[in-house]
């Protein structure tokens, strides 16, 4: 039942600015260049959360792979880009409904706590604060000097932006003379 309840607690927080936006009698929306900051969050958000999957999918597929740490794709920008991309996607929601929450301070609070709470969830998974997984994964690949070299020098979960964009081109733009699509 914990885990259920986790669960259900996570999504609650997480769409709270969208249901708490949606359910405002006042509707005024974001226009301009706030529209547009909070659009291109949100898409790329998306993208990044999507290619990271698509990178590490692709990287376990690969029999050559196995027993290795990913640092295929974004991987190599960020130990966590999926995270990253999490946090800009529902960080672009709370963005676009905030206009409509403005004159309602309780409802604009209550919204804040979901990218406040994806923060804090995805520091503390990252980090070992949350979860064992920082444990497990040092057991697992700890004596590889690759790992610990990764671990050193690779954002945790927000890529430097230039790397980002070139981790994204790499991927989303074929190469010249490739016959991949």
């Amino acid at each position: 039942a914990g885990f259920w309840t986790i669960s259900w607690l996570w999504g609650f927080v997480t769409m709270l600015p969208h249901a708490l936006g949606a359910a405002s009698r006042s509707a005024p929306t974001l226009r301009g260049v706030g529209a547009a900051v909070a659009g291109a969050a949100y898409g790329l958000g998306l993208v990044v959360e999507v290619a990271a999957d698509v990178a590490k999918y692709q990287f376990k597929a690969d029999p050559a792979n196995r027993g290795k740490f990913c640092d295929a794709g974004l991987w190599k920008v960020s130990q966590h880009p999926n995270y990253f991309g999490n946090l800009c996607l529902w960080s672009g929601v709370w963005l676009l409904n905030a206009p409509a929450l403005a004159s309602q301070p309780v409802a604009l609070a209550a919204s804040t706590l979901s990218p406040l709470f994806l923060t804090a969830l995805f520091v503390g998974q990252s980090t070992g604060a949350v979860t064992n997984a920082v444990e497990l994964a040092d057991a697992k690949y700890g004596s590889d000097p690759s790992y610990q070299a990764y671990k050193r020098d690779t954002p945790l979960i927000v890529p430097r932006p230039l790397e980002l964009v070139q981790a994204l081109g790499s991927m989303l733009l074929p190469r010249r003379g490739s016959s991949t699509p």
